[in-house]
């Protein structure tokens, strides 16, 4: 597959006297010298894997020693025949979703390729400095690492002497300041860091189950998918509670209903129906053929469709976005909730002290007398800051005379209208992202910060947040294929 080149759109980083980290000028410089890079922005050191010390009940970590692959192994690659979901494994850190979004990631060579260069090696203009790509709130950012690695709690590939993915983790660890901030999270969050693509999280446990035909059509549309376990499991049955989990495929056959689901961690598999010892793949040899199925212990397995909802707690979507064949125009808006102590005068007066941003849907982009436009919202710097997510959504209202309603809109406003649409309070996830039909016409987008009420507990209203948050609001117009 051909790899979109962003070398005229990656920014490069700056240390903390200002200098940019070029990759290709460092290792022209080292390999004139004979030297080998070593980073001072993220040094191999204890402090790089945890800031503030490490854990005691993380002691092994003060065993550790950094080594680069030419001491590990005789004949490092960084790739070894080509780039497969089978290439990474988890070790050590708690950073499943990681690793699980990297194995599918390297599904699609032409997404892995955007992340990951292939203009470099162990051989040629070999100088222990290699350089990542990553999407940050609406650019993307190259981050250069050299290749000193934890013989302990990195990820590691099948492969013994491949590296790409060991030193891509690190570069990730890097990009938000430790391997510790790598700990805890959801796939979807890696995966727009890697494509700058839409992410939605669906609860099983509201939502059930989504219809497997929805399910089949996101895998033929290349979507990003992968399911969480709850933290504590009533079923077992191979499978581990709190735990990522990437969907590397889909199909039909027979009737049946099929996921194909991976651990990242290489190992332990579902043991249930269609799992690796399962009968009928001996006995339905034609079904095995044409599912390519290979009873390995690999952490890969099949599973009916129909039984994920009694193990998984949650479905996650990223559809990468490429706005030149999907016909979309995408505007972008950074904002922040400014900090405010008078959130408990009103749900109305908090609205109109909330940034707000207004767009109009014209005539030409109607199909069947509506535009279609997809809204997402994305708050930043959460996980560089340890920080948990908020719950974000967004309201939309209608302005009718647009020209003669106040700028920003005002209290009497919002007395007098009703949201015409929006997310409402969403699950506390980095990004809340809604697709909508609307007539013609201007609408005024209010990104909000929800909280419980505490005087009518169980329901929810519209805040501002108690300290100044950043935030990317995105919104897509015209055809598109987004299913969630």
């Amino acid at each position: 597959m051909s790899t979109k080149d962003l070398s005229a759109e990656v920014s490069k980083i700056k240390d903390g006297d200002g200098k940019v980290q070029d990759f290709y000028q460092i290792r022209r410089e080292l390999c004139s010298k004979g030297k080998l890079f070593e980073d001072p922005q993220f040094p191999a050191v204890s402090a790089s894997l945890f800031p503030k010390g490490i854990p005691k009940e993380r002691f092994m970590f003060n065993y550790l020693k950094w080594v680069r692959p030419k001491e590990i192994t005789a004949e490092p690659k960084f790739f070894v025949d080509g780039v497969s979901r089978f290439d990474i494994e988890q070790q050590g850190l708690g950073n499943c979703w990681l690793i699980a979004a990297i194995s599918r990631l390297a599904m699609d060579p032409s997404l892995l390729f955007q992340v990951v260069p292939q203009d470099q090696n162990f051989n040629e203009n070999y100088a222990g400095i290699f350089h990542f790509r990553f999407w940050r709130y609406g650019k993307w950012v190259e981050v250069v690492v050299d290749d000193r690695l934890p013989c302990y709690g990195t990820a590691r590939s099948s492969e013994r002497t491949e590296f790409w993915s060991a030193l891509l983790v690190k570069a990730y660890a890097k990009f938000y300041g430790s391997w510790e901030a790598t700990e805890d999270g959801q796939s979807t969050e890696a995966w727009q860091d890697f494509t700058g693509g839409l992410t939605s999280i669906y609860d099983l446990d509201v939502a059930q189950s989504i219809p497997f035909e929805v399910l089949l059509e996101a895998w033929e549309k290349k979507l990003l998918m992968g399911c969480g376990t709850p933290k504590i499991m009533k079923k077992l049955d191979g499978l581990y509670g709190d735990h990522a989990y990437c969907i590397t495929e889909v199909r039909k056959y027979k009737g049946k209903n099929m996921v194909r689901l991976r651990n990242p961690w290489g190992m332990m598999e579902w043991q249930g129906q269609l799992g690796d010892a399962d009968p009928l793949w001996k006995t339905d040899s034609k079904m095995a053929e044409a599912l390519n199925f290979k009873p390995d212990a690999d952490g890969e397995f099949w599973m009916p469709y129909e039984l994920v909802s009694d193990y998984f707690t949650e479905l996650e979507f990223c559809e990468p976005l490429d706005t030149s064949t999907r016909k979309l125009e995408v505007t972008t808006f950074e904002g922040e909730w400014q900090y405010n102590t008078t959130v408990s005068k009103g749900h109305l007066r908090t609205l109109c002290q909330n940034a707000q941003y207004r767009i109009t849907l014209g005539n030409s982009e109607q199909v069947n007398g509506k535009c279609t436009i997809i809204v997402a919202l994305l708050q930043k710097n959460r996980r560089s800051k340890r920080l948990k997510n908020l719950k974000i959504g967004f309201e939309i209202y209608q302005l009718d005379n647009p020209e003669k309603s106040p700028n920003p809109l005002d209290i009497d406003f919002f007395k007098k209208n009703e949201p015409v649409s929006g997310s409402g309070a969403v699950g506390e996830q980095r990004e809340v992202q809604r697709k909508f039909e609307l007539v013609p016409g201007v609408y005024c987008v209010i990104p909000c910060v929800y909280r419980d009420s505490l005087s009518n507990k169980g329901s929810e209203f519209v805040a501002i947040s108690d300290k100044a948050e950043e935030f990317l609001l995105r919104v897509f117009f015209g055809n598109s294929n987004n299913l969630m």
